[in-house]
């Protein structure tokens, strides 16, 4: 399972005054795989 997220708040919804439409953060899991991979994204 990939999933891809924008900016959230600390309930977990997307928060739309920090979401410019880019990529926030990408994780990977799947079955057997003891954590997922986590990827964040900055822009400048």
């Amino acid at each position: 399972m990939i999933l891809v997220a924008a900016e959230f708040d600390p309930n977990g919804d997307v928060d739309a005054t920090k979401n410019a439409g880019n990529i926030a953060r990408q994780t990977i899991n799947f079955e057997g795989l003891a954590h997922p991979f986590v990827q964040n994204y900055k822009y400048s």
